[in-house]
């Protein structure tokens, strides 16, 4: 534990640990320091100059940002000498920046402005001067970038290094000095991967949104907390509306958004979306009222005689438990499938418990890391973070993909199989573990069936995989000891419980897989059930929620058709009943996590549509077989009493069968359409997941 240390600032005693600086321990006695190029969470630099302070018995003004706090410190926040020396630097900045305020999306969240406001800054001291050659970039398709308004603070650069590709610096030097790209190239072709890092982090007008602007104020925005949908991950949001639409979107107390989670939002104002009920009507879908449609729909499903349902995952838990019971009780149907993520509870049964799940902070805290599954870091930027912030502080990373990636370039060991072979190199690993005595033999002993499940291992002959036996005694032995995390996409359900199985040959369970997703909800299938697998779907009426089936070629035949979706996709055109859905940053309501963990979601964008659930409630007493919920409330109990009994269900961790690929379910087979920002932002590489530039160019054609 860090050692203690007292110093008075203002005549406040503040007490904090060794190693503070004199900003920060200001701070915790309710003390606010001016900054301009301090950020937290990014390394400070103290280049601006804004938060000077005066020490007793120094000569010179200090930097509080950089300053370490030093027992019996007096530090003075506020004094002439002080007031005058930030007075000074902001009449320098006012020199070369143009004030015209009235016209700048961030006034109103400006900390200049803020600042000269606080000190009363004579904005006209010096001459106004803008170096030339500083135009406004307006080649970028997501951020906007006039570098007439930049301070050279630097956090831009410093939440590039630390968040994304490291791809802005100060060019030039003295009064031609801009913080740009190299060779002043447009994001678009430096490697950008438009995660907004430098928009959230710039103090000025400098950076912004593109798609932000003209569409309202700073204090005309209202804002609210959510989770991003956009993956599993459930990053922090924070959605700023104006006049019923969402604005724009900023990270929330993680401080960090991928592309998707920043710029993915304006699907949910698009001019395609539904907006009300359709029905078929002489072979062509009609509007008509909410009532209609639930009665042909309750009837035309009841004629049918035999139902199925298939679920997306881009739902809220209270979601997938009302159209669960819908299916199965009100409509009398026999099998309901996930679109993605399949059923979890055959994973979750290797190791007895969701507590078996990692989550971001679990990765983040690991010394070892064995990353399964192509272009992860590509597909899951803020796991990406998470890696490279364990790497830099020393764990060690061992990589299981085909190809070269962002992830392969922090590798400690990067091993290549042909695609489709991860689970052979799993246990190749896994062999070596216990033929090298590298195994927790004591934690084998106590799983049920574990030593003879790893006295096969021992024997198995393991497939040719391309890898040689040096590199899988390697990466054996680099994971062996210490806290461990494998985390596993875009690979086959049994390199998964290969994986699972590698874990508890190590006798790590508690937070040791993590299992990210690009759905918003693939865990969704503890709610339905151990038989909610893809298999069987064989019936005459068909509800489809949230999916697209028809656009991957898996759409099973159906008689009579219901879809509820956001837009009329390709399965939606066949149905006879088309119900509008809300967006998932529309709805009131739970996720679970990748690391299993309920997440609360919550309405951040306003929609006119009834809530997901009420719809699936209404249709069940169109039915005739009302479903037992009278509130959201009453959902949000039914998927806690869920999610508590799967637990109580699962049996205790055991290795045998963990390589028998007849005992795994498959995951998705179907695969919903890439949201229409992407086709129209045409981002290139990191941020958006592999192949999804040539579907975007599809979808664009």
């Amino acid at each position: 534990m860090a050692k203690e240390i007292s110093l008075s600032i203002d005549g406040r005693t503040a007490t904090v640990a060794e190693g503070t600086t004199i900003l920060q321990a200001a701070e915790t006695v309710g003390i606010e320091i001016p900054r301009l190029c301090y950020f937290a969470g990014l390394p400070p630099s103290g280049s601006c100059r804004l938060c000077l302070v005066e020490l007793e018995g120094q000569g010179r003004l200090a930097v509080a940002c950089t300053q370490r706090v030093k027992d019996g410190m007096a530090v003075h926040t506020r004094s002439e000498r002080v007031d005058e020396a930030r007075s000074f630097v902001l009449e320098l900045i006012w020199s070369t920046h143009p004030g015209d305020c009235t016209t700048c999306e961030k006034s109103g969240a400006c900390d200049l402005q803020k600042y000269t406001y606080d000190y009363d800054v004579d904005k006209h001291r010096y001459p106004l001067h803008v170096p030339d050659g500083f135009p406004t970039a307006y080649d970028d398709p997501l951020i906007e970038r006039d570098l007439s308004l930049c301070i050279l603070c630097g956090r831009c650069i410093r939440a590039c290094r630390e968040q994304s590709q490291g791809i802005l610096d100060f060019m030039q030097r003295g009064m031609a000095t801009a913080v740009t790209t190299s060779l002043d190239k447009p994001l678009v072709d430096s490697g950008c991967d438009f995660c907004g890092g430098c928009v959230a982090v710039c103090p000025v007008g400098c950076l912004v949104e593109r798609n932000r602007k003209l569409r309202g104020r700073e204090w005309e925005l209202e804002s609210s907390a959510t989770r991003c949908g956009f993956c599993s991950l459930g990053c922090d949001l924070i959605v700023d509306s104006a006049h019923g639409q969402i604005v724009r979107t900023r990270p929330g107390e993680d401080g960090y958004l991928c592309v998707r989670g920043k710029f993915g939002w304006d699907y949910l104002a698009s001019d395609n979306r539904l907006d009300a009920p359709l029905v078929r009507s002489g072979g062509a879908l009609e509007e008509t009222t909410w009532e209609e449609a639930l009665a042909r729909a309750a009837k035309g499903l009841a004629d049918t005689g035999s139902v199925a349902g298939i679920v997306g995952p881009n739902v809220t838990n209270e979601a997938v438990k009302a159209f669960g019971d819908l299916v199965t009780g009100s409509l009398n149907g026999e099998t309901v499938a996930l679109s993605s993520g399949g059923s979890s509870t055959g994973v979750l049964a290797t190791f007895g418990s969701l507590k078996a799940l990692a989550d971001l902070a679990d990765l983040e805290r690991a010394k070892k890391i064995l990353a399964v599954g192509p272009a992860l870091a590509e597909g899951y930027p803020r796991a990406r973070l998470a890696i490279k912030r364990a790497v830099g502080r020393g764990a060690k990373l061992i990589v299981i993909d085909p190809g070269d990636s962002e992830l392969t370039a922090l590798a400690t060991l990067h091993l290549k199989p042909p695609a489709g072979s991860e689970a052979d190199v799993l246990s190749a690993i896994g062999k070596a573990l216990i033929m090298g005595d590298l195994h927790n033999a004591d934690a084998v002993e106590q799983i049920r069936g574990g030593a003879d499940a790893a006295a096969r291992i021992s024997e198995q002959e393991v497939p040719a995989t391309g890898i040689g036996p040096g590199q899988i005694t390697e990466a054996a032995k680099l994971f062996a000891e210490g806290k461990g995390v494998l985390m596993a996409a875009g690979v086959p359900c049994v390199a998964i419980r290969r994986g699972a199985a590698l874990l508890l040959l190590t006798g790590r369970v508690k937070g040791s897989l993590l299992l990210p997703y690009a759905a918003a909800n693939p865990w969704s299938g503890v709610l339905l059930g151990a038989d909610a697998g893809l298999s069987g779907i064989e019936a005459k009426g068909l509800v489809v929620l949230g999916a697209d089936p028809a656009a991957t070629g898996s759409m099973p035949s159906a008689s009579f058709l219901v879809v509820q979706d956001l837009f009329l996709t390709e399965t939606a055109r066949k149905a006879d009943v088309v119900l509008p859905l809300r967006g998932i940053a529309e709805e009131e309501g739970t996720v679970i996590g990748a690391g299993g963990k309920l997440i609360n979601v919550s309405a951040a964008a306003p929609s006119d549509l009834p809530a997901t659930w009420q719809v699936l409630a209404d249709l069940a007493t169109a039915a005739g077989k009302p479903l037992p919920y009278a509130s959201l409330r009453d959902v949000r109990t039914a998927v806690k009493d869920a999610i508590a009994s799967l637990e109580g269900e699962l049996q205790f961790p055991s290795l045998s069968g963990a390589g028998d690929p007849g005992e795994l379910r498959p995951y998705g087979r179907f695969e919903l359409p890439e949201p229409s920002w992407v086709a129209r932002s045409q981002i290139r590489g990191g941020g958006v997941a592999p192949g999804v530039q040539g579907r975007a160019e599809e979808v664009a054609a």
